[in-house]
């Protein structure tokens, strides 16, 4: 079966469709949530939800629109991990004690920060997945999902501001908590700050 028959299927209600994509997809998804959430297990819970969320969407997936079901799916599974967070957490953005944000910090990946530090990708997600709630959905929507502070202020229902204050803020613990180490050129180190 080919990819376009197999998002038919899918489309149409198939269920073995559907685990196929299951199947093929969940680990990435399961990448997302993990990032968003406090722990393996409120991961589960959001790849779950996630993936009833795609089933009763399926009929607003077009296939011909030339989006990719991964990046359609994505963008229902980041939007329920913020619903989860937000229904499950205590999740406080503050617009108090703004801080004045380095122009220099708006580099977007993890590649990009500036400092000689390294770090393990999975020593950096048990970092992020530690971050105050406010901070770690901020972090994860604009380093990982390349969201401007506009996006993520329009999303959130916060200022721009508060956006790249909560940002800044996450950086800095996340430095904090970053013992510097020599930078090897090696595909398991990430630079980070």
């Amino acid at each position: 079966m080919t990819p376009n028959q197999l998002l038919h299927k899918f489309v149409r209600g198939n269920n073995k469709a559907f685990q196929k994509l299951y199947d093929q997809y969940s680990s990435a998804l399961m990448g997302v949530c993990l990032r968003f959430s406090r722990d393996r297990s409120d991961a589960e819970d959001m790849l779950q939800e996630g993936f009833i969320k795609i089933y009763k969407a399926r009929k607003t997936f077009d296939i011909e629109s030339g989006f990719s079901f991964y990046t359609w799916a994505k963008r229902i599974m980041i939007n329920n991990a913020i619903n989860y967070c937000k229904k499950n957490y205590r999740y406080v953005f503050s617009d108090h004690e703004l801080e004045i944000v380095d122009p220099d910090s708006e580099n977007r990946s993890i590649e990009g920060y500036k400092s000689e530090l390294a770090i393990t990708e999975a020593k950096l997600l048990k970092m992020v997945q530690e971050l105050p709630d406010g901070y770690r959905t901020i972090f994860n929507l604009y380093v990982f999902e390349n969201l401007t502070h506009l996006e993520i202020s329009e999303y959130l229902g916060i200022s721009p501001n508060t956006s790249k204050s909560q940002l800044s803020r996450a950086r800095k613990i996340l430095q904090n908590k970053i013992e510097p180490v020599p930078v090897r050129n090696t595909n398991e180190q990430i630079k980070v700050f």
